[in-house]
This record gives structure tokens, sequence and C-alpha cells, in this order.
């Protein structure tokens, strides 16, 4: 795609950043359905919600500009997942190893997304896309509760430590 102005790049943000969150969908049900600790298996579904909200509210953007949700290269998000699996299918003495491994990766996939959604949302306010840039800023987007999910994650990690920890 030739980028000329602005809105090219970020009419081409925003169909990358989906490209990416499509490209991650397998890795993660797999991190959930592999998930033990139900509270494990709670996080990476919040997770999976979050990136079915962010493409619901990707494909409103560039409908909203007349745009198609074309494919891109980006293959980002897609690597976290893949490495994600690694993890997941890798021989582990204690399935609460899995889980740690689990939330590790969860916040790996997590992280990716925010520093794209600034730029967007910097983008849209540049560009005088107001209705964008609130619903960039909104609960929406991936980790829409992103401290909630960050205490969550903490939560689940102290508890799985502290099982660990005990059992050793």
């Amino acid at each position: 795609m030739k980028i000329d102005t602005l809105h090219d790049l970020y009419i081409f943000g925003i169909q990358d950043k989906r490209t990416g969150c499509a490209r991650t969908f397998d890795g993660m049900r797999r991190m959930r359905d592999a998930a033990t600790h139900p509270d494990v298996r709670d996080l990476v579904a919040g997770g999976l919600d979050a990136m079915n909200g962010a493409m619901e509210m990707f494909d409103r953007i560039l409908d909203r500009h007349g745009a198609q949700p074309s494919e891109t290269a980006n293959q980002a998000l897609q690597s976290l997942a893949e490495e994600a699996t690694e993890w997941v299918d890798g021989n582990y003495a204690d399935d609460r190893l899995r889980d740690l491994a689990i939330v590790e990766k969860t916040r790996n996939i997590a992280a990716y997304p925010d520093a794209g959604f600034t730029a967007f949302r910097q983008q849209a306010k540049a560009l005088g896309y107001h209705d964008d840039v609130r619903e960039l800023g909104g609960e929406n987007k991936p980790g829409g509760g992103d401290n909630d999910q960050a205490a969550m994650m903490d939560r689940i990690e102290r508890a799985l430590l502290e099982g660990l920890r005990s059992a050793a």
C-alpha cells in the first residue's frame, strides 16, 4: 500500500492491527484450553473477548472511512501466539507451571496493542476524527480494563507462585 497522507497511515495502521488480532485467535484459544486453573482460563477467555471487541471496533472505524479490512503482513501478534503455543505444549511437572507460563504469554499478547492504540488515538485526534478518538479510548479496545486485567494477572500469578513455593 502506498501511503501518501496521514489518513492513509491511520487506515493502514488500523488494518495492520486488525490483521495481527485475527492471527492471534488460534494461539489464545489453545492457551485457554490448556489452562487448568479456572482464573487463568477466565483471563485468557477475557483476552479473547477483548480481541473480538477490538476486531469489531476496527471494522466500524474502517467502515466509517470507507475502507476495507484488508490483510497486511503483520505477524507480530501471530508470532507471540505461536510462541505461547510452544510453551503450552511443553512438558510440565506441575500444571501450575504451565498456568504461570500462560499468564506470562498472556501479558505479552495483551501489552502489544497498547502502543498502536496510543498512536491511533493521536492520529485520529490530529485528523479531527472525534468518533474514532472516543472509540479508541473506550472499553472496546483490547484490555479495555487494562488495570483490572493487570491486577487479575498479578493476583493469579501470586496465587500460583505461592502454591508452587508451598509444594517445594
